[in-house]
């Protein structure tokens, strides 16, 4: 029989199909289980995960995944995406989280009774009380008062009140049709108590900060070398998390994790959303035929974005210019699983429009450094032009060399680019901010709905500093509109004017591929930083 690719549809093992998973873009493990173990919650163990230094332990004072991804297991959200191996990945369902039961009674208004019982940690300053109505409400306003908080832009909300010890009520300033999907990413509004934000009114940056009312609490914290949570005995899931614990092991180094994972001293692949490289699957397979793989295309992005606001990219010219010298079509036996990228990335597959279909704007995803030249020409720079580009090269060897290849296709059409390499602390405080010059090349959040695209870069205080009356209207207007069918033109025609414009220059997506060691059962990922939501329902089976 010939060997089956990762990104095929595979045969579904005994293990899988007891736990009724759909290998979607995949190869199951073949590894035979006993029913009981597929079937049967085991508690207790330790769960050893690769994990990524905090910047900073306050949610709402930075975008990083870093931050999002560690306090994913010790708090929760009103709502949640759905987790578990019966949910295909990026498929995207919102469910209540510390929300009961809601109510809109208007476009604009949302009722939200919460669930009671619910207990945050005890841990000082809290001390295990129940979880209320006031919470929430100070946990919003000190998600949008605070300064620089960027995934605020994602929210219209005007007011919150708490109208009794378990009832909250928002009210929008406009309908928001991706209101909910927002509250339930777990980058957003984790819920907060009162004592904490009473005690640290400026920012929750330390680690004793952290006291939720997730399903594991904060334990201890070494910087650079691990983070331990311990099961919160009193979540309010009963018998969940089946989990005792979570070593989560700080490695900055991707080879290092990778080399852990291949060395079996991780349960779970180290990549961002438990996966690892498509190139490394071969050898990751060979060695291990029987871990679970499973392939799927991240809703994260490369792009470039650009001072909008100041000459030369202020010129439009000049930014179709630039994309024209990206060589996106690049080569070699992995190219088949390329996609290019347009305003909503590929890996929202129900959102994206590719690049065929972007009418007389597809040229300039055309790589044409003769074009692009002249139109440089045309704007006044015939010998090209000097810039900075802010960039982070540490996020992985390939990374840094995509940097290199992407300066060396704009200094073919005669753009010098000058690199402002900056530690991942400062690069990250230096986007939220938007204090960059010249040009930045940025890897996305990787948002789960086009509203964290098309809104979040195209709306007001956006990364290229974007001021387009036409685009503004569209990705509020995409906000507005309920029918699905008439939103999705709204977001297509967005992307067809986003491709002439330029403000962004969107490079190529490419599958990753998730694992997990067979042991490891009921659970799978998906496009979002919910680490903790996967794996509170999650056990280790006894082999």
């Amino acid at each position: 029989m010939a060997k089956q690719s990762v990104f095929e549809h595979g045969r579904l093992s005994r293990r899988h199909f007891l736990q009724g998973s759909t290998v979607a873009l995949g190869v199951a493990s073949t590894l035979p289980l006993s029913t009981s173990l597929a079937n049967t919650p085991q508690a207790g163990g330790t769960a050893r995960i690769r994990g990524w230094d905090p910047v900073g332990w306050d949610p709402f004072r930075t975008w990083s995944f870093r931050t999002h991804v560690a306090l994913s297991f010790t708090h929760n959200r009103l709502f949640r995406y759905k987790a578990g191996p019966d949910v295909e990945i990026g498929t995207m369902i919102v469910e209540p989280d510390l929300v009961e039961r809601w109510e809109e009674p208007s476009d604009t208004r949302y009722i939200f009774h919460l669930r009671k019982g619910v207990r945050f940690h005890d841990k000082p300053p809290v001390g295990g009380r129940e979880m209320v109505a006031e919470d929430v409400r100070l946990t919003f306003e000190r998600f949008l008062t605070q300064k620089g908080n960027e995934n605020s832009r994602l929210f219209n909300v005007a007011e919150v009140k708490a109208l009794d010890k378990y009832t909250v009520q928002v009210d929008l300033e406009s309908p928001h049709v991706w209101f909910l999907d927002h509250l339930a990413e777990a980058s957003t509004v984790p819920i907060m108590a009162k004592e904490v934000l009473d005690k640290y009114p400026k920012s929750l940056k330390k680690p004793e900060t952290v006291v939720g009312t997730g399903p594991w609490l904060l334990d201890s914290y070494t910087p650079r070398v691990e983070v331990m949570f311990k099961k919160h005995p009193n979540y309010f899931r009963e018998g969940m998390p089946y989990l005792d614990n979570i070593h989560y092991l700080i490695m900055e180094d991707g080879a290092t994790a990778t080399a852990a994972y291949m060395a079996e001293k991780l349960d779970i692949a180290p990549g961002i959303r438990h996966t690892i490289g498509g190139r490394a699957f071969r050898s990751f397979r060979e060695k291990h035929p029987d871990w679970y793989y499973k392939g799927f295309r991240p809703s994260g992005m490369s792009f470039l974005a650009m001072r909008s606001d100041q000459a030369p990219f202020n010129d439009e010219r000049v930014r179709q210019a630039v994309s024209m010298a990206m060589n996106r079509k690049g080569s070699g036996k992995y190219e088949k699983w390329r996609r290019e990228n347009t305003a909503v990335p590929a890996g929202l597959k129900e959102w994206h429009l590719p690049v065929d279909q972007l009418g007389d704007a597809a040229k300039y995803y055309q790589y044409n450094p003769d074009e692009a030249k002249r139109l440089l020409s045309e704007a006044g720079h015939p010998n090209g032009f000097e810039t900075p580009m802010l960039v982070h090269s540490g996020y992985s060897p390939l990374w840094s060399d995509y940097i290199e290849r992407v300066t060396g296709w704009l200094g073919d059409v005669g753009i010098k680019v000058s690199i402002v390499d900056k530690e991942y602390g400062a690069y990250i405080r230096l986007l939220t901010q938007r204090k960059y010059d010249g040009m930045a090349m940025l890897l996305s959040k990787a948002y789960v709905t086009p509203d964290g695209f098309v809104y979040g870069r195209y709306a007001k205080d956006n990364i290229s500093h974007v001021d387009d009356a036409e685009l503004r209207e569209l990705s509020e207007a995409q906000r507005r509109e309920k029918d699905v069918k008439k939103r999705k033109a709204i977001i297509d025609e967005l992307s067809r004017l986003a491709a002439v414009k330029q403000y962004y220059i969107y490079l190529n997506s490419w599958p990753r591929v998730a694992s997990w060691q067979p042991y490891v059962m009921n659970f799978n990922t998906n496009l979002d930083y919910d680490y903790g939501g996967r794996l509170q329902s999650a056990w280790l089976a006894k082999l």
